[in-house]
């Protein structure tokens, strides 16, 4: 039983729909239906694939970045929304670097 009061702001998030529709192909799958799968089962491109074996070679490799994401990406973020969009952001309180929408 999960005693915890959530406030009521947070109570008022939905849910990712991508968790529903993995739990709604799983069912079906468990019935037995065939479901077709389009999303993306590609292997990572072969750049992305070599910087991560030169970095887990690295001796010093193995340390925490910052949480907010690496500081030279967030200054080019805030360079290319400053050029491209003509948004001048503050890359050190402003921009933040996830690997996705839901861990933002």
């Amino acid at each position: 039983m999960n005693d915890f009061n959530y406030a009521e702001r947070v109570k008022k998030i939905n849910p990712a729909i991508s968790q529903d529709l993995i739990a709604k192909v799983r069912a079906l799958r468990a019935d037995g239906v065939e479901v077709i799968d389009f999303s993306d089962q590609g292997a990572s491109p072969d750049v992305a694939r070599q910087a991560a074996i030169q970095k887990i070679n690295m001796s010093s490799g193995s340390s925490y970045s910052d949480t907010r994401g690496l500081s030279e990406l967030r200054y080019e973020i805030a360079r290319k929304m400053l050029i491209e969009q003509k948004i001048e952001v503050n890359p050190e309180t402003e921009v933040l670097v996830t690997v996705g929408a839901k861990e933002a």
